[in-house]
């Protein structure tokens, strides 16, 4: 097996990330009753699925496989309250709020 760059470990981690992201947009876009609002969030999931497919190549590529890792919290938190029975305001809200402090730097909180 070749050496692992430096980087490896954020790709890894984002393309984890992203998987989360697919997943919790997909949630929430079962669960919207906007006829609006549906589509844009299919779209923001499949773009997360997009993602986290190509990091998963670009790391198979680099001869390496995707290993699994521990994610904050807030990634299950928030595909949680996507897939809830929450409104789309409550969802909205809970990620500009609670969800944005939790991915804040420590020193912005």
């Amino acid at each position: 097996m070749p050496e692992a760059p430096a980087y490896l470990g954020f790709l890894n981690y984002f393309c984890l990330a992203e998987a989360k992201g697919e997943k919790a947009f997909l949630g929430w876009s079962r669960k919207t009753s906007d006829p609006r609002l549906k589509p844009t969030l299919e779209l923001v999931a499949a773009r997360e699925g997009e993602h986290h497919r190509s990091l998963k190549a670009r790391i198979k590529a680099m001869g390496f496989a995707l290993s699994p890792r521990e994610l904050p919290g807030y990634l299950d938190q928030m595909v949680e309250v996507f897939s809830s029975d929450r409104s789309d305001m409550e969802k909205v809200e809970w990620y500009f709020g609670d969800c944005a402090k939790a991915m804040a730097p420590s020193g912005d909180r």
